[in-house]
């Protein structure tokens, strides 16, 4: 966890000092109510699918905690072929984490955090937690379709082509040509999907590949939701020098 309050307190305070929109606060996601063996994605204590929010008020340290269990994620499934992406989510995370903490009462939500740094003139500071989370948002929607692709892509068992449709999905636009490389290596070392499921489930129990698959798509959807809302947040703000898809 990015806090060294309990999440429960956490959540509870944020919510409390959210601007209120009308709407209530509702999880990003549904978690699957089959009895079916546990998954990597049990052991996760903060999932996206728990994360409260509301389409103009994400409780900042809430959302945190849940992107930081994105890099291990990705390492258990991917290994040294997202070490790049588990960094830059990992650094975006502390960026934002770093102006919460220096001005905790005007970032309780993303929106809040975004509105103060607009307000101040410093969306375009070094370590700006506007662009932070706009770059963690477009990773957060990669992240979103590779999960996705593992769950569907049913009898393909080399993912690098999936992998690279991903990334053209969402990241290559906002990339330069060194970093298009990197990832273009990267795909050439992703693991194969049977290797995947088999990270994320356990070895010898029955159902376990059904469960892996149910849980990567509530998953993979719940941070859809969550980076829908972020997207929306920039769209609304129209904050110059920022490409906001």
């Amino acid at each position: 966890m990015v806090s060294t309050q309990s999440t429960g307190t956490t959540t509870t305070t944020e919510l409390r000092n959210s601007p209120d929109s009308g709407e209530e606060f509702r999880p990003a996601g549904a978690k699957r109510t089959e009895k079916l063996p546990m998954t990597y994605f049990s052991r996760i204590a903060d999932r996206f699918e728990d994360l409260m929010v509301k389409p103009d008020a994400i409780p900042t340290v809430s959302f945190l905690d849940a992107c930081s269990a994105v890099p291990k994620l990705l390492l258990t499934i991917g290994g040294k072929a997202v070490i790049t992406l588990s960094l830059d989510i990992g650094n975006n995370i502390n960026k934002i984490l770093t102006k919460q903490k220096l001005h905790p009462s005007k970032s309780d939500t993303l929106q809040a955090m975004v509105h103060y740094e607009i307000g101040t003139k410093t969306t375009h500071a070094k370590h700006s937690a506007t662009v932070a989370l706009l770059w963690l948002q477009r990773e957060m929607s990669f992240v979103k379709e590779l999960l996705l692709a593992i769950a569907v892509s049913h009898g393909v068992s080399d993912m690098s082509t999936v992998f690279v449709q991903c990334y053209d999905k969402t990241l290559r636009a906002h990339h330069n040509v060194m970093s298009r490389s990197v990832y273009t290596v990267a795909s050439k070392a992703i693991p194969y999907r049977e290797d995947m499921l088999r990270a994320l489930g356990h070895d010898g129990m029955v159902n376990t590949d059904t469960a892996v698959l149910m849980d990567l798509k509530s998953y993979a959807d719940a941070i859809d939701t969550v980076a829908k809302y972020t997207q929306t947040l920039y769209i609304n703000n129209k904050t110059p020098g920022l490409m906001i898809n």
